[in-house]
């Protein structure tokens, strides 16, 4: 990496992915309850380098992250 994660557009998805997950957030009725979670690749240390290169770059600036199964948990096969 060339610049810090926060510089990077992606690390603002990736940090309200790995944040909507905790049992603490503010709407984890949606998520942690019901047993949403990100998987150890991209929860650990180096999580962000993984899950960018999983996903890559952003397409546009209006692309967030999305799960495939919306009952399943944020991984590689179940993000775009």
């Amino acid at each position: 990496m060339d610049k810090p994660y926060y510089e990077y557009p992606e690390y603002k998805n990736y940090r309200a992915m790995i944040d909507r997950c905790r049992p603490t957030a503010h709407n984890s009725r949606n998520y942690f309850d019901k047993g949403v979670r990100v998987c150890e690749r991209w929860s650990a240390g180096g999580g962000f380098l993984n899950f960018l290169n999983d996903m890559g770059d952003r397409p546009t600036k209006k692309h967030t992250i999305d799960r495939i199964d919306s009952n399943g948990i944020y991984e590689p096969s179940n993000c775009r």
